[in-house]
């Protein structure tokens, strides 16, 4: 593992390879000077849509044209950013890629109310069918589409709307000055998640009280820069006319709201198993009640487990094996040879993890790898899911369809985690205490992404309804609401202190309004396809491998159907708490 230092030292060999994208920022100008210029080669065809058909024609494939050299300069720049965010430079060049996208906003912002103004049944794409979907999908919009003046004035405020994401991003990665453990133990964002799984319950508590001190110095500030875009949520959902931002946010991927709430009222209906794992984790660390930096040290502590990087990568390559050939060789040369991944934390690198690219390129994944327990390795797995179906959609469907939405793409990440646990359980077969240490990990992986994530859910939902009702969006209500939450889901067993409430101010995911469902529908699904795919079912192999390569051909929900999945069904929503129940069972029997 790699020590925590300046980029320019960092080896090569842990970096990833931006190169495979532009080979010098020479490149990089080059493109950008003739995408600013050829920005206004879409306003010749305005008022000229309805026309003809080869004029429609020529501003779709113009309009994905600047949209896919777009893609990949913005691409560029910000994994340059975020490979290092005290880097001006790389915050300027991902500052002007971003206005690209806006100036292509604002140029293209004619083509949704003129298209909408042609008769659906008059349209012609028999010249140009490889783009009937694209253009079928914009038409699903016109209750939403404004004139085009109103079109046009929306997109001038793009880089604003997006504000607030940036000025958290900025604040949480670059201005946050945790104080260290000791003088040999800094307190980072990487290292926090590390150190509360420590075996020593004062460094626990002092890693979890001094990161949540320095949120509690900036907690006004935090509460005003998300209740800012919770209002702009809000306002833009009003704006295109929908009933609320929950419903705006869904109907991007065209998922009725029951299926938001149905996984509230699944979860809801389940807590007592939660609740059980938390009544039983206080009684075998012997620690009554627990408090929130107990929840995430492993029950079972007999075994310390370490996996290097190239160890990590090993064991993602065995386990993915039953994805077949192809599948696993292509990330095995992703994750250690092509270097698509940009491995270990290094100062001033955003925090986190996540997979990105474009349509021209690899796909790339940010890691801030820890070697310490399992975390680590089945972040890489997650991630190499993200990869994984990016690589597949990309070579499978054309430009305008490649990118499939969020709300499939949890699946496929969530489905290599639980093939690479099923791999460990295998090769520790018959070892009692790994098989705990193993399903202990299982029931903590569906509390965080399943549990956890609806929590977050809810918590995004009361948040948006008090803007929606004309409430004041302050802090103390965020608190308030939050510490509701937390006493709802941790139950009885575990006691919710002064800071914890102020977790609402750290998740970066909540400027991605209604985006962390999609976690817990994601490992729900994930769930029922890993158990086919283990049975050694060829059909659901099969069925799974043509969902990794149909990129957003179809709606999200349709192409989980089309993968055996239905969560449209209580009975899907309800997979993961059974599984969660059963499992806990099974760390019972192992432990007593």
């Amino acid at each position: 593992m790699q020590d925590s230092n300046k980029r320019d030292s960092v080896k090569l060999e842990n970096t990833w390879n931006l190169d495979t994208l532009y080979k010098d920022l020479q490149s990089w100008e080059k493109d950008f000077e003739e995408l600013s210029s050829s920005i206004t080669n879409l306003s010749k065809y305005q008022g000229k849509l309805a026309k003809s058909s080869e004029n429609l024609k020529n501003t779709i494939i113009e309009f994905y044209k600047l949209f896919r050299k777009a893609e990949k300069l913005y691409t560029y720049a910000h994994l340059l950013s975020d490979q290092d965010l005290s880097n001006q430079d790389n915050i300027n060049l991902k500052e002007r890629a971003m206005s690209l996208y806006a100036q292509i906003s604002q140029e293209s912002s004619f083509i949704r109310p003129e298209l909408l103004s042609i008769p659906e049944e008059t349209l012609d794409f028999s010249s140009f069918k490889d783009y009937e979907r694209a253009v079928k999908e914009i038409i699903r919009y016109k209750p939403h589409t404004l004139s085009s003046k109103e079109e046009n004035l929306l997109a001038m405020g793009t880089e604003y709307f997006s504000s607030t994401s940036s000025i958290f991003s900025q604040l949480n990665n670059t201005e946050l000055n945790f104080e260290n453990i000791d003088d040999e133990t800094p307190l980072t964002h990487g290292s926090y998640a590390v150190l509360l799984r420590e075996q020593d319950r004062e460094v626990r508590k002092k890693a979890f009280e001094n990161y949540y001190e320095e949120f509690n110095q900036h907690k006004n500030t935090l509460s005003s820069i998300y209740a800012s875009s919770v209002k702009k949520n809000v306002f833009l959902a009003r704006a295109r006319n929908h009933n609320s931002a929950l419903e705006s946010s869904l109907f991007n991927d065209n998922v009725e709201k029951d299926v938001y709430l149905s996984l509230i009222e699944s979860v809801r209906s389940n807590l007592n198993h939660l609740h059980d794992y938390y009544d039983f984790r206080s009684e075998k660390l012997g620690i009554k009640p627990l408090k929130i930096y107990d929840t995430y040290i492993p029950i079972v502590n007999e075994v310390e487990v370490k996996y290097s990087y190239e160890k990590a990568c090993e064991n993602i390559n065995n386990a993915l094996s039953v994805l077949g050939s192809e599948y696993q060789s292509i990330l095995a040369d992703g994750l250690q040879k092509s270097r698509w991944v940009d491995k270990y934390e290094n100062q001033d690198k955003r925090s986190g993890a996540y997979c990105s690219g474009s349509y021209d390129s690899n796909p790339f994944i940010l890691m801030n790898y820890k070697d310490a327990g399992f975390d680590g390795m089945f972040t890489l797995a997650h991630e190499a899911g993200h990869a994984m179906h990016s690589y597949f959609s990309n070579k499978a469907q054309t430009y305008q369809d490649h990118q499939y939405t969020i709300f499939v793409a949890e699946v496929a990440s969530t489905v290599n985690e639980l093939l690479l646990l099923n791999y460990l359980q295998k090769e520790n077969k018959g070892d009692k205490v790994m098989q705990s240490v193993l399903s202990n990990h299982l029931l903590d992986d569906i509390k965080s992404t399943y549990y956890r994530q609806t929590m977050f859910a809810e918590f995004e939902l009361k948040a948006h309804e008090q803007a929606e009702n004309g409430l004041p969006l302050s802090l103390d209500f965020f608190r308030n609401t939050y510490q509701e939450l937390l006493e709802s889901y941790f139950g009885k067993s575990v006691e919710i202190g002064d800071l914890d409430s102020l977790e609402f101010a750290r998740i970066p995911h909540f400027y991605s309004a209604f985006y962390v469902y999609k976690y817990a529908t994601g490992i729900s699904a994930a769930i029922d396809i890993s158990r086919r795919i283990l049975s050694g079912d060829k059909k659901s192999l099969e069925s799974y491998l043509n969902f990794l390569k149909s990129g957003c051909s179809k709606h999200p929900i349709e192409l989980l159907k089309d993968a055996g999945v239905d969560l449209t069904k209580k009975e899907s929503l309800d997979e993961s708490s059974k599984v969660f129940k059963e499992e806990l069972n099974n760390l019972v029997n192992l432990l007593t």
